[in-house]
């Protein structure tokens, strides 16, 4: 039964070169992997694939990796994907698809990655995907997404990156991404965010990486993320803000860009303790002397 779903999949995806051997046996065809006979497996990166997304995916009960990157799919994922009982692994970077993530995928508790970047999705984000309690990455980065980030959000239970950058984004960052207690990485580059930089960050006490620059955020850098154990990371350039604190000099940062905001201050004499490998503190307003163990830039 596999098998023959299969090749609706593949008709759909719009290349003809995939089909299923004469004998039709599924399982030794390109990209296909099966236990037992069922299909666990789809991989077809880069197979130059030009059709769509189709809904009779959700009928191969066993799949637990879908990975289509790099091809030119057009359309939306279809809602059904969401009702696929043992989906792991969802890979779609650098195609052309539109529309959102649907609300289904809500009640899928399989999934642990979803990576949906370098595409053209321009819808809001759903709010209801907080109740996906076993993901760990969702990556959504260089896509047309409007609205605001859904405080929803702080309530994914596993989630260890995300990653919002280089969208139409617009808001205040939600203080409740605090509550994030494994998130490592948080990626929010290139959008239209204003307001400031929650304190509440202070709390995700795993997070290594904060990317932030080219936005709108006031305020100052909150002096919390200087408790973090683990920080190494933070690029925070092209925004308007005014203050940096000392308290930051806690944190084993590796990484500190800052440049073009408007802290007209000292550079704080803890910041010389961090173990900084890259710095940029151009255009700033910022004076006194510069951390000397580091490349700056």
């Amino acid at each position: 039964m596999d098998c023959s779903i299969l090749q609706s999949v593949y008709t759909q995806l719009g290349n003809s070169s995939l089909y299923i051997e004469n004998d039709g046996n599924c399982c030794v065809s390109v990209g296909v992997t099966c236990i037992d006979q069922r299909i666990t497996a789809i991989e077809l990166p880069s197979k130059r694939l030009t059709g769509t997304l189709s809904p009779l995916l959700s009928q191969l009960p066993e799949l637990l990796k879908l990975n289509l990157n790099y091809n030119q799919l057009t359309g939306t994922i279809p809602p059904e994907l969401g009702q696929m009982p043992k989906l792991e692994l969802l890979y779609l970077h650098s195609n052309r698809i539109t529309g959102m993530v649907p609300a289904s995928f809500a009640q899928q508790q399989s999934l642990k990655e979803i990576i949906v970047t370098y595409n053209r999705l321009n819808g809001t984000l759903e709010p209801l995907l907080a109740k996906m309690e076993n993901l760990q990455y969702l990556l959504l980065q260089n896509n047309s997404i409007t609205g605001q980030i859904p405080s929803e959000y702080g309530n994914f239970k596993n989630l260890q990156f995300l990653n919002l950058g280089t969208n139409k984004l617009v808001g205040e960052i939600p203080k409740e991404l605090g509550q994030l207690k494994r998130l490592t990485d948080l990626y929010l580059p290139n959008n239209r965010l204003v307001g400031k930089i929650p304190p509440e960050l202070g709390n995700c006490t795993l997070l290594e990486t904060l990317l932030i620059q080219s936005n709108r955020l006031e305020g100052g850098i909150p002096g919390t993320l200087g408790n973090l154990k683990n920080f190494s990371s933070l690029i925070a350039s092209n925004n308007n803000l005014t203050n940096l604190p000392p308290e930051l000099g806690n944190a084993p940062l590796q990484i500190l860009r800052v440049s073009a905001n408007q802290f007209n201050s000292q550079i704080p004499e803890s910041y010389g303790k961090m173990p900084l490998q890259s710095l940029s503190m151009k255009m700033t307003g910022l004076y006194g002397p510069a951390p000397s163990n580091c490349m700056q830039s």
